[in-house]
């Protein structure tokens, strides 16, 4: 059984920054009398929401904090259930929701979320709808359990006798036989698409049969016709073997190759002359002084003859090249013709 010790708030609506607290278990019955505006109604507001994080009336979660003070709203509610006690402590700015048992508090690592719905399930068994139409009696906002909707009026007594797994089976069984229906609904299409495949595949044989013959008949034709082209093909592949086989392809190649060591040879001596002109002041063979101005001169004629050499045998180097892919081409060719 659920029964409260005591409560106490401060910034909470025109409340300041002092602690209100209201001792309930002082003695069985507890009774609170005041004017109109007193702040009677601010106990069922902050009893609401110490528990369930939203007032008793029809107020914006922001208006609950003191206009003044704009902040440090906070609600602790002690209770028991059982044998053991609890606490609940719930601010705005900062935001609190704290959870004691028996003087020690509960795991903070869960969401809040988590937290409040351990609170309702295991703690309280009762969500805000029971608790405001069961607990907390309002004569301004309370509708009799039987003019409530039939949803309240199920969840109450669901909540109430904790048999709410009736509900879900009843949700799960509807889910189940929409599914069925979709299902069947699903193979019913599925039989007339496969009946008309099956029309239209009868249909297909029978043009098959029907053009078979004409096939067969245009068949022997292209054969013949083929043989013919086949003919032709062998003639044309025995002039071309004829014309390969006087290709000169090779034989050039193998001058052009000629021609290129000759060149590298001639750029090779030439380098050769500029580094004895470089490194030198006597002629090698006289042995006559060898001026600057000679040196400078022949330096500059062998660096021309490199530059001459060194464009055409660039030149050369492609036209290898070219010789060498058509060789390859050629190759390709008879080994093609002759397999």
């Amino acid at each position: 059984m659920l029964y409260f010790k005591s409560i106490r708030w401060k910034n909470l609506l025109s409340t300041g920054n002092q602690f209100t607290e209201i001792q309930l278990d002082k003695i069985s019955t507890t009774l609170i009398v005041g004017e109109n505006g007193s702040g009677k109604s601010t106990v069922l507001d902050a009893l609401c929401f110490g528990l369930f994080s939203k007032p008793f009336r029809r107020i914006n979660r922001p208006q609950l904090i003191n206009s003044i003070n704009d902040g440090g709203l906070l609600v602790e509610i002690e209770f028991e259930v059982g044998s053991r006690s609890y606490m609940v402590r719930r601010g705005i700015k900062k935001n609190i929701f704290e959870i004691f048992i028996d003087g020690k508090r509960l795991n903070q690592d869960a969401k809040t979320a988590d937290q409040q719905e351990y609170l309702e399930k295991t703690i309280l068994k009762l969500n805000y709808k029971s608790f405001t139409q069961i607990v907390l009696l309002g004569a301004n906002h309370y509708i009799p359990f039987m003019q409530l909707k039939s949803t309240d009026r199920r969840n109450i007594i669901e909540d109430l006798l904790d048999i709410q797994i009736f509900s879900v089976m009843n949700s799960l069984l509807k889910y189940k036989i929409s599914e069925n229906k979709d299902e069947n609904q699903s193979i019913e299409v599925n039989r007339k698409l496969a009946d008309g495949n099956i029309s239209i595949t009868e249909d297909v044989i029978n043009d098959l049969k029907k053009t078979k013959t004409n096939q067969i008949q245009q068949n022997e034709s292209d054969i013949s016709t083929n043989e013919e082209e086949v003919d032709r093909l062998n003639t044309a592949i025995k002039e071309l073997m004829d014309s390969i086989s006087d290709d000169k392809t090779a034989q050039t190649l193998k001058e052009l190759e000629g021609y290129q060591s000759g060149i590298e040879r001639k750029i090779m001596s030439s380098e050769n002359e500029i580094e004895f002109y470089e490194q030198n002041d006597t002629c090698s063979t006289c042995s006559q002084d060898l001026s600057e101005e000679h040196k400078t001169k022949m330096i500059h004629e062998h660096h021309g003859i490199m530059h001459k050499s060194g464009t055409a045998l660039l030149q050369l180097g492609n036209k290898i090249e070219d010789m060498k892919s058509r060789l390859d081409h050629v190759s390709k060719v008879q080994t093609a013709i002759t397999t």
